[in-house]
């Protein structure tokens, strides 16, 4: 399973708080191809899937991970330091 860190969940919380967003929508975590910008993984706003794997904090939904990238990430850590989001894959 892979780990959300405090700090991760932390900032994920106070930016899902900052934006208006639908009530169907959250931040999903997501790598090529369907990620196109820089690094090997992003963060975008994105719609509840069937098969999603959701992350709370605070008892609010703060992370979506579709079911075939959440098996992938099994033994991987998602933080937040230095002001960005790493991810650690082991």
């Amino acid at each position: 399973m892979i780990n959300v860190s405090k700090e991760a969940k932390t900032e994920l919380f106070s930016i899902i708080n900052s934006k208006k967003l639908n009530p169907d929508q959250c931040i999903r975590l997501t790598v090529p191809p369907a990620w196109k910008g820089e690094g090997d993984f992003g963060l975008v706003i994105s719609n509840f899937g069937v098969a999603d794997t959701i992350i709370e904090f605070n008892n609010k939904k703060v992370l979506l991970i579709d079911a075939d990238l959440f098996s992938q990430l099994s033994k991987s850590n998602l933080n937040f330091k230095d002001g960005r989001f790493t991810l650690d894959i082991y």
